[in-house]
């Protein structure tokens, strides 16, 4: 093999290998999250997820939310190939996406409170960029 069909190959595992980075973010985000939601539901403590949740449980969600948010994002810079801030920081981008459409759904459909939807938009960039801080700083960078 010459080195200009070594370097495509390695580039496709590097995209591969960030897919499954920012994946495994997500997917450790939204377990952790409706987990939490369930077992606060189980144990009494909130109505169940197709219920309006009081605010006072929506803050306590925002809370783990965004603790959950910074785990994630530093998962996705850990299992980085390389540039592991970038990493977090995609994931926080797709995921301000993803919450900017939920602010969306939830004004058509006035499924909860206003603010909540909201809150989680604005706190996700932030706890991006702190879960990819703290893997740079495991790196010692």
């Amino acid at each position: 093999m010459d080195s200009e069909t070594a370097v495509p190959q390695q580039q496709n595992g590097n995209v591969f290998l960030s897919f499954l980075a920012i994946l495994a973010g997500f997917v450790f985000a939204a377990v952790t999250s409706v987990g939490t939601d369930i077992g606060l539901h189980k144990a009494g403590i909130a109505p169940s997820l197709s219920e309006r949740w009081p605010d006072k449980l929506l803050g306590l969600a925002t809370v783990y939310r965004a603790l959950y948010g910074v785990i994630s994002s530093w998962i996705s810079a850990r299992l980085a190939p390389k540039s592991p801030m970038g990493h977090a920081l995609i994931g926080g981008a797709i995921g301000t996406a993803l919450g900017i459409a939920g602010v969306v759904v939830n004004m058509q459909k006035r499924v909860g409170a206003d603010w909540y939807p909201v809150a989680l938009v604005l706190i996700t960039m932030p706890t991006a960029w702190l879960g990819g801080k703290l893997r740079l700083m495991q790196l010692g960078k």
